[in-house]
């Protein structure tokens, strides 16, 4: 729906040029001023926001833009002794100790969130450093989530994703193009929450350095579709029929 993704667009262009003060995200922004350093969750969902619309647009300075979340909040709030994420950075104002938001309320955690987005955009990259941080967030909820499950919802959901064989689903042709739109069409049809989508123009190896984009490129000069499992893929197809039995 354009209007949707025109508002989402907007909305993330404001919280990355207003709340974004000499390359650290803020938290709080009144009256045109800035305040308080953002806490892990606030990079959290930067990085799902910059994902979700780069998904929807495939304008890749959402990419990117999800990258610098990503790398700034391992930066700032990663745990490497114990694994998962710290609610505040180590450049904040320094508590007697330092919290971890685990509990998934009416607003996931930023270790539940962190674990999810953090899986899916190494599948686009080929990143396994991110997926260790996913990793670690999860490991680190192991326990509770068996315990008490209805507590850690959205973390049960990266577990999943973990777990699920995501589909990573790589078209290459002009996103504005019929061919491409049907092949589209089949991957957004129904919902498919264990799965990452990738299309680009390009054609054969990636100039952007994706692990994804590797070796992909059109075929009979048509728009063509990839799935993918671990980076290992089905052959490449240029039929929305065969698109859809192939994702099942």
């Amino acid at each position: 729906e354009p209007t949707w993704i025109r508002a989402a667009t907007e909305a993330m262009d404001f919280v990355l040029k207003a709340m974004r003060i000499d390359g650290r995200l803020m938290r709080s922004f009144r009256a045109g001023k800035v305040s308080h350093p953002a806490y892990c969750e606030d990079y959290a969902f930067v990085l799902e926001g910059c994902l979700a619309i780069f998904e929807a647009t495939f304008d890749h300075r959402w990419l990117e833009e999800a990258k610098w979340a990503a790398g700034e909040a391992v930066r700032l709030f990663a745990d490497d002794d114990t694994g998962g994420f710290f609610t505040i950075g180590h450049d904040a104002e320094q508590l007697v100790t330092r919290p971890k938001d685990l509990i998934d309320n009416a607003v996931p955690s930023a270790n539940s969130v962190m674990a999810l987005q953090l899986q899916r955009l190494a599948l686009i990259t080929g990143d396994r450093e991110l997926e260790a941080h996913a990793i670690s967030a999860l490991r680190l909820g192991r326990d509770l989530m068996v315990r008490s499950p209805l507590a850690f919802a959205h973390l049960l959901e990266a577990l999943d994703f973990y777990i699920a064989r995501p589909d990573e689903v790589v078209i290459i042709g002009d996103p504005e193009a019929d061919d491409t739109r049907s092949l589209l069409e089949v991957v957004r049809q129904r919902f498919r929450p264990n799965k990452v989508l990738l299309v680009t123009d390009e054609n054969g190896t990636s100039s952007s350095g994706l692990e994804l984009l590797k070796n992909r490129s059109r075929r009979a000069g048509r728009a063509t579709a990839y799935v993918c499992h671990n980076f290992v893929c089905d052959a490449p197809t240029n039929s929305a029929e065969e698109l859809a039995a192939q994702l099942g």
